[in-house]
């Protein structure tokens, strides 16, 4: 129920906040999520995130997200963490763009008294596929380093998700 109240509430901002098709411009907010699949040797873990950027400036957003990531044949765990993401052509209905992520996951047991949790580093390429003024489809692909006291892995991570976009303030 929270959620079809969540998802509500962002349809009703979304149609307040009127713009051109596909305009993302300094001063606008985004609220949105995502689902992501991530391949590392021999498993594949799936995580679900919310997102919240602001574009602090022409072309940049600055961001924060949290997920919850299913790790295969072992429990599940949290991630929290911020993005940088610079957009090629704000102004288009289809915007790519360039971006790098700094996270932490919490919540992961401990194996032998050895901290499983990481920090993790992506750098992904996006693509922003407005399908309303206001709400955008995103494709983010990339590579994902993890770094913990058990070791390192790298992979490739692909994230599907959707936002939207309004004017602070308003």
């Amino acid at each position: 129920m929270r959620l079809k109240l969540f998802i509500a509430a962002l349809i009703v901002t979304s149609c307040a906040c009127g713009k051109a098709y596909g305009q993302i411009e300094k001063g606008d907010v985004r609220i949105g999520g995502s689902f992501k699949l991530e391949s590392f040797e021999n498993e594949t873990n799936s995580d679900f995130g919310l997102d919240l950027g602001y574009l602090f400036i022409d072309r940049f957003e600055g961001g924060v997200m949290l997920g919850i990531t299913k790790k295969e044949n072992v429990d599940t765990y949290g991630r929290a963490g911020a993005d940088l993401l610079y957009h090629f052509t704000p102004e288009r209905r289809v915007v790519p763009g360039l971006g790098l992520s700094l996270s932490r996951t919490f919540g992961y047991a401990d194996i032998a008294g050895v901290d499983q949790n990481s920090t993790l580093f992506d750098a992904f390429a996006n693509v922003e596929s407005f399908v309303t003024t206001d709400w955008a489809v995103n494709l983010r692909l990339g590579y994902e380093h993890w770094d913990g006291d058990w070791g390192n892995s790298d992979g490739l991570a692909a994230r599907i998700g959707f936002a939207t976009f309004f004017k602070a303030g308003e």
